[in-house]
């Protein structure tokens, strides 16, 4: 199962409810979860539905920075089932930074 995240903000429209209008949208399989637990990110991507990107920014930055310091140690973390890697896991975060750093007030889509 795959992660699914992304950023977006609530717009009047002047109907009857606000509008969630997608600003970013992206995903990674779930297969490198203990990469970013080890790297503290986990629970700024699965558990952050509704915060504002802002609160992620500090978490992102250490983990991201965690795994460029210690590569070795996220690739012996590939799975064996070839789905998903230290590489991509780390791509993936450093796109997810961006945009939370793009649109801070933005909030957050975790599924």
């Amino acid at each position: 199962m795959s992660l699914d995240i992304g950023l977006y903000v609530e717009v009047d429209t002047g109907g009857d409810e606000l509008r969630n209008i997608e600003l970013y949208s992206d995903n990674y399989t779930g297969n490198v979860c203990p990469m970013w637990d080890m790297a503290g990110v986990y629970e700024a991507l699965y558990k952050s539905d509704g915060v504002e990107a802002a609160t992620i920014i500090p978490i992102l930055e250490d983990g991201i920075a965690d795994m460029e310091a210690n590569p070795v140690t996220y690739v012996a973390m590939n799975p064996s089932n070839g789905w998903g890697d230290s590489v991509g896991a780390l791509r993936f975060l450093r796109r997810l930074l961006a945009a939370c750093k793009d649109d801070p007030l933005a909030l957050i889509s975790s599924w």
